[in-house]
């Protein structure tokens, strides 16, 4: 599972320093990284706050301005639905595909 995670991490790392241009885009990266580092239940606490200062340089965007950033979309809900379907989607981009045979249950043979 950690590993799983820390490959989800340095993949949307590598998106959000290769790919994000726009602060819309970036403020998204953001988010989806602290949505990860918060659902990284394997990661020590140390590892998380380097994983959110790595965070914090390639997206440009710190603690206090992500705090401004919620409370602007408090007043603007339309706004709001776009980032949080955009993070969404960036999330369930992230998400590992199983092997067909690893979520399958097992069929029953008869003997």
């Amino acid at each position: 599972m950690k590993l799983v995670i820390m490959a989800g991490m340095a993949l949307l790392a590598f998106t959000a320093y290769s790919f994000s241009s726009s602060r819309g885009e970036k403020e998204t990266d953001f988010f989806a990284g602290v949505i990860l580092l918060q659902s990284a239940t394997a990661l020590t606490a140390e590892q998380k706050a380097t994983k959110y200062r790595e965070l914090q340089k390639m997206t440009g965007i710190t603690g206090a301005r992500a705090k401004k950033l919620l409370a602007a979309y408090r007043d603007k809900p339309e706004e709001w639905q776009r980032v949080n379907g955009a993070i969404s989607k960036l999330l369930s981009e992230q998400q590992p595909s199983l092997p067909a045979s690893a979520g399958a249950p097992k069929p029953k043979t008869s003997p």
